[in-house]
C-alpha cells in the first residue's frame, strides 16, 4: 500500500515476519495470528515519510533453549470504518463490538501457560484508529476487556492520543471494586443511547421557517455522549 508505518516498520526491521505472508491465510472475522520467535536485525530512524534505515540492530531480548528470540508479534486486523458508520453511536452497536472483541480475544489468548508465563502482558494501541476511523477510548477498553477474559495484562501506548491519565483511573477504579469483564462491556452497551445522534433543524428566517420551498437545512447531528467522554462515563458506571 506503500505505507510505512507501523506494520511496516515491523516488518522490515524483524524480516523474518514476511514469511508468514506466504503461510497464513487471510484472516476471517474470528481470526487472530500469532508470530512467534521473530528477531530485529535493523534499527531505524524516523516515521512514515521520514523512515530511513538506522544500521545494524543486535537483538539483546531473551532467549529460549533452542535459542530463539522471546518475542510474540500478534496481528489482528481492525474494523475498516472508511466506507461505513464511523459514528460513536455505530461503533457502539453490539455487532461491531462482539467482532472487535472476538478479534482481540483470538490475538491475546495465550497459545499454552508457557506463552502466558513468558508474555504476561500485551504491549498494544489505538488499534484501527488511524485511517480506518475508530474511536480511541472505545478501542482501548474493548482490548482492555479481551486481555483481561484471557488472564493478560495490557500495556497501553496512545501514541498522540491524551487519553493515558482518564484511561489509567477507569481500570484502577474497575480492578479495586472488582468489576468483572461482563460489567465493563454492559456498560458500554448502556452508553449507547447516550451516543445515538439527533437531527436539529436550523431556522434561517424564524423558527419552523421555509426558504424558496425547502424545508430549513439540517444541523450537525448532536449526539449526548461524546468520544473524550467515554472513559469517564464508563468510570462512573462501574
Amino acid at each position: 500500500s506503500g505505507g510505512c508505518v507501523q506494520e511496516e516498520i515491523r516488518f522490515a526491521i524483524c524480516p523474518e515476519l514476511m514469511l508468514s505472508m506466504l503461510v497464513c491465510p487471510c484472516m476471517m472475522e474470528g481470526e487472530a495470528i500469532q508470530i512467534c520467535g521473530a528477531e530485529q536485525f535493523s534499527a531505524y530512524e524516523g516515521y512514515a515519510r521520514s523512515l530511513t534505515y538506522g544500521g545494524d540492530h543486535m537483538d539483546s531480548s531473551a532467549r529460549g533453549p533452542d535459542g530463539d528470540v522471546l518475542s510474540e508479534v500478534l496481528a489482528m486486523d481492525a474494523l475498516d470504518l472508511r466506507s461505513g458508520d464511523d459514528s460513536l453511536f455505530g461503533q457502539l452497536s453490539s455487532p461491531n463490538m462482539i467482532r472487535e472483541l472476538n478479534k482481540a480475544l483470538a490475538a491475546f489468548t495465550p497459545m499454552d501457560e508457557e506463552s502466558l508465563r513468558t508474555h504476561a502482558v500485551v504491549a498494544t494501541g489505538n488499534w484501527g484508529c488511524g485511517a480506518f476511523g475508530g474511536c480511541v477510548p472505545l478501542k482501548a477498553v474493548l482490548q482492555w476487556a479481551s486481555a483481561s477474559q484471557c488472564g493478560r495484562k495490557l500495556k497501553y501506548f496512545p501514541f498522540d492520543s491524551n487519553i493515558g491519565p482518564e484511561l489509567f483511573a477507569l481500570t484502577q477504579q474497575a480492578v479495586s471494586r472488582g468489576a468483572t469483564v461482563g460489567q465493563l462491556v454492559s456498560s458500554l452497551c448502556e452508553l449507547r443511547g447516550d451516543a445515538e445522534p439527533t437531527e436539529k433543524r436550523a431556522s434561517q428566517c424564524g423558527e419552523g421557517a421555509v426558504v424558496a420551498g425547502r424545508p430549513p437545512p439540517l444541523d450537525i447531528r448532536h449526539p449526548k455522549l461524546h468520544p473524550e467522554q467515554l472513559l469517564a462515563r464508563v468510570r462512573s458506571m462501574l
